[in-house]
């Protein structure tokens, strides 16, 4: 079997880091088993078309400021409807994202800023604590948030697994990313350095970092300190899981070093290491180090002279806690499906079809009304919402077999909304999917009708399956209605418009 193609644009260097990169390729090594990895990247560096080249393909893109042209030819030389494209970058804001989205490619943003619409099927932001009304994004677009998806090669996603006690705090990893323009590293190096219990110092930089030459002459002058470049993901799990605290950025090494399970002290030095930074200090998973450009040798050396191994392996007992699991591959997968089913608009042809899904006991159930439907009440029903211009009734279909619908009713100013599978294809995930592509085409067809102000689904208490499928779909739990002296959940979407 075939496996899909998957295109990542991303690009790193010196001037923006290699972060972006990073990130995709981690993505890329949680996909590789099941979809074939190209990577998009203008004018790479030697040293990272190895490092992409080692297990993915490379499409090598000419230097360009002109992202909108770019993306233009990016739709039509690679993209239709059976490719998948993940953006990692601050250029690929929401015009170039509609230009993309022409191809019919799924489209899937990585993102830690949350600052302009989205029109992405996907958004993935590993930063824990983001809820999902930080994000302008239409309502089909799935928000995957906090550190179910974080983007972790194999080697921290199995480390992840292993059990982790600290004897001692005599040996530090100290890694800032691949470039690390402001020199972080060598301000921790030379902090960590003042303090005579640390015995070891282990420091890894990457193939955009400017200041080595100055790092090997501190080491010429203290054995101390070991220096690293360029490790893989394998190498990197080893040596940290020889230390016993990290120094890092509040990015993804900081992710990395809470999958192997090491006391972390972690700060920021941009904007978007925010996110990821309050979250780690507020759970207590890191030291906070606060605003990195505002080092404080003294502060940072009394820090860390004040940490005990059970303060660190309490910390690490937290780490476990947010890091054991991943929802990525499953996220991609349901991506893949969505992509061989077809929608379509119920007909005359499908009275009996619905009338059999009606009557399903499971269905009949969850409905407000539990009592068996007569045909006779169904086909007037039925009639009655084809004809409706308030009604949308979307057939779903897979490989020629019915697999459920979704409805739509107008009410006011919202649509409400109700969904099935059929019952011999539940437990499967389906729902979700269907609900996901049926949003996509509403708003598709919907552009036009600017007083549509939300959608609200009402669900009994008991349908945990559609609890779970409304909150991954990111509806918003706003209370309880009561209808016909039953008590509904209530869950909605905004439709947020900008076109």
């Amino acid at each position: 079997m075939t496996k899909p193609n998957v295109y990542f644009r991303a690009d790193g260097n010196t001037q923006i880091g290699l972060g972006h990169i990073i990130r995709s390729l981690a993505l890329a090594d949680m996909l590789a088993e099941e979809f074939q990895c190209f990577f998009l990247v203008q004018v790479p560096s030697e040293t990272l078309q190895a490092q992409i080249t080692e297990k993915h393909q490379l499409i090598v893109l000419e230097s360009t400021t002109d992202y909108l042209e770019e993306a233009t030819r990016i739709t039509k030389q690679y993209l239709d409807e059976t490719t998948i494209i993940v953006l990692d970058g601050y250029n690929f804001r929401t015009e170039y994202q509609q230009i993309i989205k022409a191809s019919r490619s799924q489209l899937v943003c990585i993102d830690d800023l949350h600052e302009w619409h989205f029109v992405a099927d996907v958004v993935i932001n590993q930063a824990g604590g983001v809820k999902p009304s930080s994000y302008s994004c239409e309502p089909y677009t799935k928000l995957c948030l906090g550190t179910e998806f974080a983007l972790l090669r194999k080697p921290f996603r199995d480390a992840s697994q292993e059990p982790r006690n600290i004897k001692n705090l005599t040996t530090v990893f100290i890694c800032f990313g691949g470039s690390d323009i402001k020199n972080l590293t060598e301000q921790a190096v030379l902090a960590c350095l003042s303090l005579p219990s640390i015995r070891h110092l282990h420091v890894v930089t990457g193939s955009a970092y400017p200041y080595l030459a100055s790092l090997e002459d501190i080491q010429a002058e203290d054995k101390t300190i070991q220096l690293h470049q360029n490790l893989s993901a394998k190498e990197m799990t080893h040596l940290m899981s020889q230390c016993s605290l990290a120094i890092t950025s509040a990015s993804g090494i900081a992710y990395e070093v809470c999958s192997v399970g090491l006391g972390l002290v972690v700060g920021t030095y941009v904007n978007n290491q925010l996110g990821i930074y309050n979250f780690l200090t507020s759970n207590q998973l890191a030291f906070p180090a606060g605003n990195y450009l505002e080092f404080s040798a003294k502060k940072f050396t009394k820090m860390i002279t004040e940490l005990s191994i059970q303060i660190i392996n309490a910390q690490i007992t937290r780490q476990r806690k947010y890091f054991a699991h991943s929802r990525i591959l499953k996220t991609f997968q349901k991506i893949a499906t969505i992509q061989n089913i077809e929608i379509s608009k119920a007909s005359a042809q499908d009275i009996h079809l619905y009338f059999e899904w009606a009557n399903d006991p499971a269905t009949r159930k969850n409905a407000i009304n539990t009592d068996p439907i007569p045909f006779e009440n169904h086909q007037k029903w039925f009639q009655a919402k084809l004809q409706s211009p308030d009604t949308i009734l979307y057939k779903f279909s897979q490989n020629g077999d019915n697999i459920g619908q979704v409805r739509f009713d107008l009410v006011d100013e919202h649509l409400e909304i109700d969904y099935s599978i059929a019952p011999q294809l539940r437990g499967h995930g389906l729902g979700e999917t269907i609900l996901q592509l049926a949003l996509k085409t509403l708003i598709e067809e919907k552009k036009s009708q600017p007083k549509i102000q939300k959608i609200i689904a009402l669900v009994k208490p008991e349908n945990i399956s559609s609890k779970t499928i409304f909150e991954r779909l990111n509806f918003e739990f706003v209370g309880n209605q009561t209808i016909k002296q039953l008590t509904l959940k209530q869950y909605q979407k905004l439709i947020h418009r900008v076109y």
